[in-house]
């Protein structure tokens, strides 16, 4: 393959299909070389240069280079070989295609085609792609990705930054060993392969829409990458493969600027410049702490080191410093405190132990030891970086540049640097992964969270168990007390919609550093505006100006259900009635306040006249009153009104100096109604009769926008629409603080306070009122509605048109009936007194034709049936034939010989049965006997059952155990055995070695040697049990022993302890016999024969006569073990022959 680059240094370079063999092929004369083609037959290359407005040729080899053509004006772009012409485009003639002789250069023609930039071109023809087998044309070559030829064979390949495996064919399915870095400009998060011979850039995600990305970590275990957003104020994480995003932090969260991850213990870590706070949650985001809030004033990177416990950060501020601590936030201290400004990348080399770290305001790359000694400068603002985030790979430092806007790296051996990825916008954190050197324990916190039941910290030399906010560690040093926090964060709290986020949130208020969590409230929830929350189903209400919808469910996230959408146009203001079950909404888009059952059921327009744009509403429930904020059309005169909760004595509270009143609170003791004006940004107050209006606090002067109010007490709780916040004011010590930081759009506030809720009863408290529909109390009762388009009955208040009503149920005698209604769908439950059984429908229920389901219900007297007298037994206190009243009591018994099962006394209860068990008598038996091991009972019988006084008799089943305890027993007449349940057979037979133990024995020296060699056969042991277990001498066979007496004793030993023992001793000796006398004219052989002291156990001697002399007996003996020689050595002569010469 073949390219042209402009470039720097433009040139024109080859290489093969595969990227090998890269050579350039043409470096001067070149500007802007644009187009190019092959005349593949001549093996050579033509091109047009835009720059110098040229059409050249040289061979493949960058040989015979050839100027074909040139005129100025020109601009060409691309060109074509069709042989024997060159066709090129051109920009700036007005004969935009020409045709050239390809040899000469020669102008055949040009051509005009509309005018424009033509650009590429190219020609078809068949001998441009000729058939020609190929290797990669089967089965792609064998390759699970790319097939590449070559000159010969072919080669596979892989996506960018994948490698080959070592099958030389199939491509790893992912990176392993990668960087990562941000880039906030564009809106990316990057990956670099270290897999490959190359570095190269890849897109892993973009962050679309309002996103600034900066710091990054990844988490192996669950392959996600985790980085922070600037931007929104937010932790998030996605999976490598950019699936499944969601946001981990979001609550409390303005500038993380710095994110680091103990995937083993299962945390990140983050710095906060907005909040000025290092904060640490889990990494699904369920629990959350804040590990340092004090003396940080611009936090920025920081980095774990797990192997040892130890976390590291840097701090601009007005007295940067870089700062160290546990894992756990024990031991904080400053390390690094001279010479720096804005300390931002941070990195530790885990080989040598040391820390470096990037200042971007002094342009410097320095390092230290962990504790801030032994410091380094490695690079300095005279190498002309600017850096930002920085990492260490093998031996080398890389870092993000703001001013070349690349990645750098510096070898930290030849203190070189080079660019190694351009062209980028603004890179920020880089982070690489390795796991090879990646810290995977041993880890405290690895095996079980460490058994904490929250959070488990590292630090140096062990770990500890901490807790989130409120909640306290119980001694057990593990265990967060829940409980404490659940009872707490339950009983007061705050709940607030996030537009942004299409999300509802909840903090509890009565903890302090409690973060916000969102509920998992996932559906039918796009743009809320107003919540409300009912304490007695536990559900939260809201309204959606953009699904136009009113909605509820469970904070889970559970039974999610629209209450309202037909004919909703756009819901602000949303109050519940718990006590009456109703909910009331207002809408500005129908210009009306309407109500319902909390279901949704019975819908009917309220305030529906003299009403232009509602907005806010709450209850007065204790008053009956409701008050509704009105924020007017054309022209916009706003006011506040307040009505009974039934829509009568509507009257105006305030109709002055209003513009737009976005929320309404209530001081219920204090009888004072509170409002927000978003326009004027200012919170007013005002009593229930219109009078003694005062300004709580006018934000006008400043940068806020107040949307939502709440009330606690007397803390005023506000959301900031401009500063994006939760506010918090005392007004008695009128002290202001940030409640909740970082939301995007925080709307309505509601605040629930279990010691507020009204406990009282109202006029629909009981049984609705006597509505068929909808009961809606007043100050001095209440009246019913129906739902929109239904009228009452003429005469009825109670009921609605269509509605027919069952007859009135009476109650049975000696009975009672629940409360309940009449009408249709409505059921009603009997019940009897103590001693009345009933009979009928116990409950029934009102159908919509007015008649009730099942029958007339009576409660009758209570008898049980007859109890007979048991066979063998005796009956008393009831005469056993008839039916017995309630709490008649019967007593049994059994007679001699019998005994009692089940219960003796048994009574009529109320519901008609008899307490207790049926009672038999039973003749007296004794259990079965369970024999112990190797005990024999006999008769057989006694294994099964024995009648009274059976007896049974024990006998030990295997020779050499005798019995242990008693040796028969006797079942008596109360049906129990006599003597106790402890005979056994225990072993009363020692082990044997059954003749195999061997007698003495002697061992002779042979020679001269002090040591013989003794054998003999090991005895068996053997035991009536079936085990047993031997102890072995110290001296065993095939052993060479000295000279000595030896004692060999081997033991035996069975369960019971019974032993026995083989005894026998073991003599090694050294025998010599009498010294030989050598015979006359004769002489003994070998020399130890000769020996005066005498000769060994074993040794054979030798007579030799002198010439013409014969040996006369034998010429050989041999000495025995017993000392003698093995004939008489005194009788053995040389004798002279006879024919002596």
């Amino acid at each position: 393959m073949f390219w042209t680059d402009w470039g720097l240094y433009p040139k024109i370079e080859r290489a093969t299909l595969s990227g090998n063999q890269r050579t350039s092929i043409v470096t001067t004369n070149l500007y802007h070389p644009n187009g190019l083609d092959l005349d593949k037959g001549n093996r050579r290359i033509f091109w047009v240069d835009a720059g110098l407005d040229r059409v050249e040729s040289i061979d493949y080899n960058g040989g015979n280079r050839k100027l074909l053509f040139q005129l100025s004006g020109l601009h060409p772009f691309g060109i074509t070989f069709v042989p024997p012409f060159l066709f090129f485009t051109d920009w700036h003639s007005s004969r935009e295609v020409y045709k050239l002789d390809a040899m000469t250069g020669e102008v055949f023609r040009s051509y005009n085609i509309n005018g424009g930039r033509p650009m590429g071109i190219v020609a078809y023809d068949g001998f441009r792609q000729p058939s020609a087998s190929s290797p990669c044309s089967i089965n792609n070559g064998g390759c699970s990705h790319f097939c590449v030829p070559k000159t010969s064979g072919q080669e596979c390949k892989c996506p960018t930054g994948l490698a080959v495996k070592q099958n030389g064919r199939t491509c790893e399915e992912k990176v392993k060993n990668f960087f990562l870095y941000t880039d906030a400009d564009d809106k990316s998060t990057n990956i670099i392969s270290l897999d490959v011979n190359y570095l190269v850039s890849k897109t892993l995600f973009k962050h679309l829409g309002d996103h600034r990305p900066i710091a990054l970590d990844y988490d192996p275990v669950e392959d996600r990458v985790y980085w922070t957003d600037v931007r929104q104020g937010r932790i998030m994480s996605a999976f490598r493969n950019a699936s499944s995003a969601k946001t981990i932090y979001y609550c409390n969260v303005l500038n993380p600027d710095g994110l680091a991850i103990d995937h083993v213990g299962r945390n990140v870590y983050w710095t906060d410049t907005g909040t000025d706070r290092i904060e640490l949650g889990r990494l699904d985001g369920t629990k959350r702490k804040v590990l340092f809030k004090d003396g940080l004033d611009e936090p920025r990177a920081i980095v774990l080191d797990g192997r040892n416990g130890m976390m590291y950060w840097t701090d601009w501020g007005a007295n940067p410093k870089i700062e160290k601590a546990g894992m756990d936030g024990s031991g904080r201290q400053s390390i690094v405190t001279g010479n720096l400004a804005w300390p931002n990348g941070l990195t530790i080399d885990q080989a040598t132990k040391r820390l470096y770290w990037a200042d971007a305001k002094l342009d410097k790359i320095e390092t230290t030891d962990l504790n801030g000694g032994n410091r380094q400068l490695l690079l300095s603002s005279a190498d002309q970086i600017h850096p930002f985030g920085l990492a260490l790979y093998e031996n080398v430092l890389y870092w993000t540049d703001w001013n070349k806007k690349s990645i750098l790296r510096y070898n930290l051996t030849s203190a070189t640097h080079e660019t190694v990825i351009p062209d980028l916008q603004k890179p920020m954190d880089i982070h690489f992964y390795d796991p090879s050197l990646s810290f995977s324990g041993p880890h405290a916190c690895s095996q079980n969270n460490g058994f904490c039941t929250d959070f488990c910290l590292l630090k140096p030399g062990g770990y500890r168990c901490a807790c989130p906010p409120g909640m306290l560690l119980k001694p057990d040093g593990r265990s967060c007390d829940d409980d404490v926090f659940d009872k707490a964060n339950s009983k007061k709290f705050m709940i607030f919609p996030e537009a942004d986020t299409r999300g509802i949130y909840s903090v509890a208020i009565s903890l302090s550093e409690s973060p916000c969590k969102p509920l998992q409230i996932k559906t039918n929830i796009s743009s809320p505006v107003a919540v409300d929350y009912d304490p007695f189903d536990g559900k939260i209400y809201w309204t959606d100006v953009a699904l136009k919808i009113v909605a509820r469910a469970f904070p889970n996230g559970s039974s999610v259900e629209v209450v309202a959408y037909n004919n909703v146009q756009g819901p602000e203001g949303l109050a519940v009635d718990y006590i009456q079950r109703n909910v009331y909404w207002t809408d500005p888009g129908t210009h009306k306040i309407e109500v319902a059952r909390l279901d949704g059921s019975s819908r009917r327009g309220l305030i529906t006249s003299a009403i232009e744009s509602p907005s806010a509403i709450i209850l007065n429930i204790a008053e009956r009153k409701m008050f509704w904020s009105d924020q007017g059309l054309h022209p916009k005169i706003a006011k506040i009104e307040q009505a009974n909760m039934d829509g009568s004595a509507r009257a105006v509270l305030v109709n002055s100096g209003l513009v737009g009143v976005n929320s309404l609170a209530i001081d219920y003791s204090g009888k004072l109604l509170y409002w927000c004006d978003a326009i004027l940004d200012r919170i007013e107050r005002i009593d229930f009769q219109g009078n003694n209006r005062i300004v709580i606090l006018d934000l006008s002067s400043g940068t806020w926008h107040p949307f939502g109010l709440a009330l606690s007490d007397d803390v005023l709780y506000w959301s900031d629409l401009e500063k994006k916040n939760i506010n918090k004011y005392n007004m008695t010590s009128s002290l202001s603080e940030v409640l909740v930081h970082g939301m995007g759009s925080p709307k309505e506030l509601h605040v629930h306070d279990d010691g507020k809720i009204f406990s009282g009863s109202t006029g629909c408290s009981h049984l609705n009122g006597g509505c068929s529909h909808l009961c809606l109390p007043n100050p001095s009762g209440h009246q019913c509605f129906c739902p929109e388009g239904i009228l009452l009955k003429p005469g009825d208040p109670l009921t609605c048109q269509g509605v027919t009503r069952c007859a009135i149920l009476s109650v049975p005698s000696n009975g009672s009936l629940n409360p309940c209604s009449n009408l249709p769908g409505n059921t009603c439950q009997f019940s009897c007194d103590k001693g009345y059984i009933l009979s009928g429908s116990s409950t029934r229920t009102c159908r919509n034709d007015g008649t009730w389901t099942g029958t007339q219900t009576q409660c009758n007297a209570a008898t049980c049936p007859a109890l007979p007298t048991p066979a063998n037994g005796i009956q008393t206190g009831c005469s056993g034939k008839t039916a017995e009243k309630h709490n008649t009591v019967c007593q049994f018994s059994c007679k001699a010989g019998f005994t009692a099962i089940g219960s003796p006394t048994r009574k009529c209860q109320e519901n008609a049965t008899w307490s207790g068990q049926d009672f038999v008598c039973s003749g007296i038996s004794c259990d079965p006997l369970v024999p112990r091991t190797n005990v024999v009972i006999s008769p057989s019988s006694c294994l099964s059952s024995s009648s009274q006084g059976q007896t049974c008799r024990f006998s030990c089943r295997i020779p050499g155990y005798i019995l242990d305890g008693a040796s028969s027993r006797v079942c008596d007449n109360n049906g129990k055995w006599t003597g106790s349940n402890d005979t056994r057979c225990r072993d009363n037979m020692p082990p044997s070695f059954n003749n195999t133990c061997p007698n003495n024995m002697v061992f002779y020296t042979a020679g001269c040697s002090s040591r013989a060699l003794v054998k003999w056969n090991e005895p068996i042991s053997y035991d009536n049990s079936g085990h047993v277990s031997v102890s072995y001498p110290a001296v065993g066979p095939s052993t060479q022993l000295h000279v000595g007496l030896y004692q060999v004793t081997y033991s035996a030993k069975d369960d019971s302890g019974n032993s026995a023992n083989c005894s026998f001793t073991v003599q090694v000796t050294n025998v010599k016999c009498p010294a030989i006398k050598a015979p006359s004219h004769g002489t003994v052989a070998p020399s130890p024969c000769q020996l005066s002291t005498g000769v060994h156990y074993k040794r054979e001697c030798y007579f030799i006569c002198s010439a013409g002399y014969q040996p006369q007996g034998t010429g050989n003996v041999s000495c025995l073990e017993n000392g003698s020689w093995s004939a008489d050595t005194t009788k053995i002569i040389c004798k002279g022959s006879e024919l002596v010469t």
